[in-house]
């Protein structure tokens, strides 16, 4: 509990000491007006450094605006590798089921796509026929993305220019 108190008067000696910056001292402006040459230097001191940090930011902000670009272009095709695979799987879902076709496998797909706002898909399924395939068999639903039409930026550049993502399913 002492020391609240030491805290307390430590601050209030600092605000005090602020106050007594804002008035003005009568001795402090007769010595800085017969300093004259000596202020100036200082001035002149005060400026460089000024320009140097004009340019430190001149060279280092472009370096953090494009690292800043290529971690939301990532995240970005992060969120669309995410989103396929939600559909992908969300699509397999309705697919094994017994009593769905096509189209019905592809409409929960391309909501979901369109919800998420992803351009310029393909979806697939195999056996396209699916619906009369005995149970236990494998279902494939597969959805490709061209990433250039879904890319924010365009900074990132891979090998490939499109991304696939499949899910299995045994029918049920």
């Amino acid at each position: 509990m002492r020391w609240i108190g030491k805290v307390v008067n430590d601050m209030m000696m600092l605000l005090s000491r602020f106050n007594s910056f804002d008035t003005p001292n009568p001795q402090a402006v007769t010595q800085k007006r017969t300093l004259g040459r000596q202020s100036n230097r200082h001035d002149e001191k005060n400026n460089r450094r000024h320009g140097a940090a004009v340019v430190e930011i001149a060279l280092c902000l472009p370096v953090l605006l494009l690292v800043t670009l290529l971690f939301i272009e990532f995240t970005n095709l992060l969120f669309l590798r995410q989103s396929l695979k939600v559909a992908s799987y969300e699509g397999i879902r309705v697919a094994i089921k017994q009593s769905t076709d096509l189209s019905d496998v592809m409409d929960v797909c391309a909501t979901i796509l369109d919800s998420r706002q992803v351009n310029e898909y393909e979806i697939s399924v195999e056996p396209e026929d699916f619906s009369t395939l005995p149970r236990g068999e494998l279902t494939t639903v597969t959805i490709e993305v061209d990433k250039a039409e879904n890319q924010l930026f365009g900074l990132l550049l891979g090998t490939s220019d499109t991304v696939v993502v499949q899910s299995f399913g045994l029918k049920e």
